[in-house]
């Protein structure tokens, strides 16, 4: 059999051969409700049907037809758009759970001259709407810089990680992990690493109480700030066990490929020429 032949009797890999399954999962192939070009509904492909809403006409997300590489996204305006998750059991994500992770393929549309939160998304404590695990393409400690702010217990302080590295006005690939069973947190940008920190927070489980909000994403999920202004092509969130770092490759090959964003990869990736 000829290589090419091979190939394309290989299944190729995606997040659904994840070993532990993520638990929110939308990008360009969720389907999405349009209403006047704009989109009402983002929903979610895994089995929760964790779906993300808007019923306010002028706070919903703009649907751009072929915002990367010919493939859909949602473009967040920075003032008012916000998408939450208000389906039953979507605020137990991360109650009483040891470990919590996210991937986003996003471009910022425009760069912050100052350092400003940009919530791309929120999920809250058990008493409150401040932060259990929450992650930005920048905050109020770092312009530009992929974010994530994190508690275990409910009375907790806030902890958080930036990357060392600014993100420029183009699409990039950014993965969250927050591994609460030891208190290491991590941050990857384009396939490398570039903020970790082993003792982020306390060891153990997050409490055991659900959100006190929704998910959200764009913004705080009681809309009070934090607007995101960025194009959004994929956003995939799990929790329970972290990716392995084979896993970590795959993903970053999948977002890469079906992206069009193989340069970003550093020369030596295992992906960066074949997809997984």
């Amino acid at each position: 059999m000829m290589p090419a032949q091979a190939m394309r009797l290989r299944k190729l890999w995606d997040p659904s051969m994840l070993v532990s399954p993520a638990a929110i999962w939308l990008d360009h192939t969720s389907a999405v409700t349009d209403v006047s070009g704009n989109a009402s509904q983002w929903n979610d492909k895994t089995a929760n049907g964790w779906h993300f809403s808007q019923s306010t006409a002028g706070s919903r997300p703009l649907i751009v037809a072929s915002g990367v590489n010919g493939l859909r996204t949602l473009r967040f305006d920075g003032v008012n758009d916000l998408m939450t998750c208000a389906v039953a059991g979507s605020t137990a994500l991360l109650q009483n759970k040891t470990a919590g992770w996210a991937l986003a393929v996003m471009k910022k549309t425009a760069i912050d001259g100052s350092p400003l939160d940009k919530c791309l998304f929120w999920g809250a404590k058990g008493d409150s709407l401040s932060v259990r695990f929450a992650l930005q393409p920048g905050s109020s400690f770092a312009a530009n810089r992929p974010h994530m702010g994190v508690r275990r217990l409910d009375a907790d302080a806030f902890a958080h990680i930036e990357s060392s590295t600014t993100i420029d006005a183009a699409f990039h690939m950014m993965l969250f992990q927050q591994n609460w069973s030891t208190g290491a947190g991590s941050i990857h940008l384009d396939g490398t690493q570039v903020a970790s920190n082993a003792t982020l927070t306390s060891a153990g489980s997050t409490s055991n109480t659900a959100a006190f909000g929704n998910l959200s994403i764009g913004a705080t999920p009681d809309a009070s700030g934090r607007f995101l202004d960025a194009d959004v092509a994929a956003f995939i969130v799990g929790n329970g066990a972290l990716p392995s770092s084979a896993e970590v490759d795959r993903l970053f090959g999948w977002a890469a490929h079906t992206y069009g964003l193989t340069s970003l990869l550093p020369a030596g990736h295992p992906y960066k020429v074949v997809r997984p």
